[in-house]
């Protein structure tokens, strides 16, 4: 007799994850340069979800999570980046980005360097790191 027993069954495969979408104006005097591009990847790197990025809300779409990929956008100041975010963690990964270019990168270099903050020899910068030029 070939009986299976409930747990040899398998299981149905779960609903897709819901495709979160959110936009966000670049305010910060680089648009989305080197130094915001990674942190924004760095930011999206935290997150389970498959992170999507575009300059159009129909695309084309770039992995969030690749630096060269998101600074292959060239998105200047004013731009809307478009994310679409798919996965267990979408909302609190789709919050955290959007909150990041609305607040310019901040914590950034660029954006201290945009708020006016010494970055000389000997001063401490907004996140109480002291620079060691030379």
């Amino acid at each position: 007799m070939n009986e299976t027993s409930p747990e040899a069954t398998p299981a149905a495969p779960a609903a897709p994850e819901p495709i979160r979408r959110g936009q966000a104006e670049l305010i910060n005097a680089v648009g989305l340069h080197a130094r915001p591009a990674v942190r924004f990847t760095q930011s999206a790197k935290g997150f389970q979800s498959r992170i999507e990025v575009a300059l159009a809300a129909a695309g084309p779409w770039a992995d969030a999570k690749s630096p060269v990929q998101v600074m292959r956008l060239r998105a200047p100041l004013g731009s809307v980046l478009h994310l679409q975010v798919q996965g267990p963690d979408a909302d609190a990964a789709l919050e955290t980005l959007l909150n990041l270019v609305r607040r310019g990168f901040e914590g950034s270099q660029d954006a201290e360097n945009n708020r006016g903050v010494e970055n000389s020899h000997g001063v401490e910068n907004s996140r109480g790191v002291e620079n060691s030029r030379g």
